[in-house]
């Protein structure tokens, strides 16, 4: 190339040289944001400019946890977030920290179940039936009830408890104990006024004199009933053969009121087994080995039930009271573990309600059970002991929200501004701190609230500079340990840093003889313009330079103007004359 007259022109596109009419030599700024416009009814903020500063707000935090992305397009949910721990979002507009849990009684037992029965609340722990009226750390537990030991299972009667030591069913009322039939079951249920019972693979009816009538044996001899519900339709039971889970239907059948042998309701995916099933508002809710699914019934009896929600260790046991659900959650994180809430009256997805983390004891071991006693829940953890709120209902010393990832919609970079926390006058002592969390695991403390006067503060977070963040709020209890400590509201703002990319119209000098300054030289028009037209097909980058500048660029058009055409070449087979090359640059942020 050394004698290639192109060498000597200042304008370079690509592999080749050329002479640019610096005077019709156009450049451009493309908008690196789309013009919009609002067509809503009222104005909001959706009807701000896109240009300069975008924001991101959350105000309303009611359909709870379990989305890790918080603002991809057509996906997530402004009423959800990702996680949270020691936090309460079931009012409207709001953040509340949640209750302190602590031990009520310890056991080195690893199985175990609760039920409320009347002034009572019965634990049982092991093979050992206990109980009491105030589960308290003081007073302890009353006693185990009197002349029953190895239990097996329990299951409530009215006032009373059904209970099986795998050689008799014994009805327990109050403190005593009496043998209600000799069948040697290792599981009761009692539902819609019937008495059902099994011993390994056997379901039999037990009738008000003791006598065990047989409802049906399941073919698999290593078949083991775990348990089941009532429901208006029916009674559903659930066991388990080597890792596989059936749910099943047993109806009445009309001409005797007897049971019916029960039909599969609802097989489980492989590697999945049912540990509870609930009945509430018309919906079954299922605790599985991995987390908990809502079933709804269908025809005489068969259940569909929707996706898994996934929950750490599996859902051992589910109560409901009133609105809420609580569902066990093992091992929330490496220092917690305890319960989770829900309520059925919203919905994320199809069978898919809200949900979120709720009392937690700060201990590791599978969640084995909960109950509701009163106005509080109580929940065992396997190995360490029973746990329950406060007696003073004492707030967690701190509780965190977690927004999930943040990306404005794009993977473009953002220059972040601020973070803005609101809220309600701060109890003395009270404190709100505001994180934002780059996508590269920087924890960055942006703003703390903590006077009494004050509903918010806004925190400088210029400096962070990523695609992706999340925002973590910090809620840390007021001196008056059982005050209201109310969060609100949190505001993001940050500005764009997209790529940026500009226009270029070169007019060049496509002729057999091209002046640049004292030196002529020539050029091949025809091939220059087969050039310059597969850059423009294929869209490839390449350097464009136009003197000592140069930036990288892709061919966007290639033609000519009226009049920008002087003369044919010698061979009469192509124009010479002024071609335009429209380029468009591809320029990263700094």
């Amino acid at each position: 190339m050394a004698n290639d007259p192109r060498t000597k022109h200042p304008v370079t596109i690509g592999a080749r040289n050329y002479v640019a009419e610096l005077s019709a030599t156009q450049w451009q700024p493309i908008a690196a944001i789309r013009q919009a416009q609002d067509n809503s009814g009222e104005p909001g903020e959706q009807s701000l400019n896109q240009y300069g500063i975008w924001k991101r707000t959350r105000r309303d935090f009611l359909l709870g946890a379990g989305q890790e992305h918080a603002d991809e397009p057509e996906e997530s949910d402004d009423l959800r977030f990702f996680s949270s721990l020691g936090i309460d979002p079931w009012d409207d507009r709001k953040l509340k920290l949640l209750n302190e849990t602590e031990q009520k009684k310890s056991t080195a037992q690893t199985s175990a179940k609760l039920i409320a029965v009347d002034d009572r609340i019965f634990w049982l722990d092991g093979g050992t039936l206990r109980y009491d009226t105030t589960p308290t750390p003081s007073s302890g537990w009353a006693s185990s009830v009197a002349g029953i030991s190895g239990i097996t299972d329990i299951t409530q009667f009215g006032d009373r408890l059904f209970a099986c030591d795998g050689a008799d069913i014994h009805l327990v009322a109050d403190a005593s104990s009496a043998v209600y039939s000799t069948y040697n079951a290792d599981m009761v249920l009692y539902a819609n006024g019937r008495l059902v019972a099994s011993s390994g693979a056997e379901l039999v009816e037990i009738n008000s004199g003791g006598t065990s009538a047989a409802i049906w044996t399941h073919p698999n001899d290593a078949w083991v009933w775990g348990g089941g519900i009532a429901t208006p339709n029916g009674i559903y039971v659930y066991g388990d053969a080597g890792g596989t889970s059936e749910i099943y239907f047993i109806g009445i059948i009309d001409a005797d009121t007897s049971l019916a042998a029960p039909f599969t309701a609802a097989p489980l995916t492989p590697n999945e087994t049912v540990n509870d099933l609930y009945f509430y508002g018309g919906v079954v809710v299922i605790g599985t080995s991995r987390g908990f699914r809502l079933a709804t019934a269908t025809g005489i009896g068969h259940l569909t039930y929707g996706p898994l929600v996934e929950i750490s260790g599996g859902v051992n046991s589910v109560v409901g009271d009133g609105e809420d659900l609580w569902f066990t959650w093992t091992n929330y994180n490496g220092t917690n573990t305890g319960l989770g809430r829900t309520r059925l009256d919203r919905f994320t997805s199809t069978l898919v309600p809200r949900y979120a983390t709720d009392l937690m004891a700060v201990t590791q071991g599978a969640a084995l059970a909960v109950c509701s006693y009163g106005d509080r829940r109580y929940f065992v953890i396997s190995g360490d002991g029973i746990y329950g709120e406060t007696a003073t209902q004492t707030k967690v010393a701190t509780g965190t929200y977690n927004s999930g990832w943040i990306t404005f919609g794009t993977p473009e970079k953002k220059g972040f501004l601020s973070l803005d926390l609101r809220h309600e006058p701060l109890p003395a002592g009270a404190t709100f701190v505001g994180k934002i969390l780059e996508d590269d695991g920087t924890s960055n403390t942006v703003v703390t609230s903590s006077t009494t006067s004050a509903l918010g503060k806004i925190g400088d977070a210029s400096g962070i500079e990523t695609e992706a963040v999340q925002v973590e709020i910090t809620l840390t209890r007021a001196t008056d340990t059982t005050a209201d400590v109310e969060f609100r509201r949190w505001t993001m703002r940050a500005i764009p840093m997209p790529y940026r990319s500009s226009q270029i119209v070169l007019a060049l000098h496509l002729k057999s003889s091209v002046t640049n300054g004292r030196n002529r030289r020539g050029l091949n028009p025809k091939d220059e313009w087969d050039y310059l037209r597969t850059l423009e097909a294929s869209r490839s980058l390449i350097t464009v330079a136009i003197g000592d500048f140069s930036v990288t660029a892709y061919v966007d058009g290639v033609g000519f103007e009226a009049n920008g055409l002087e003369k044919w070449d010698d061979r009469t087979k192509f124009p010479e004359g002024v071609f335009l090359v429209r380029l468009v640059t591809v320029e990263a942020t700094v």
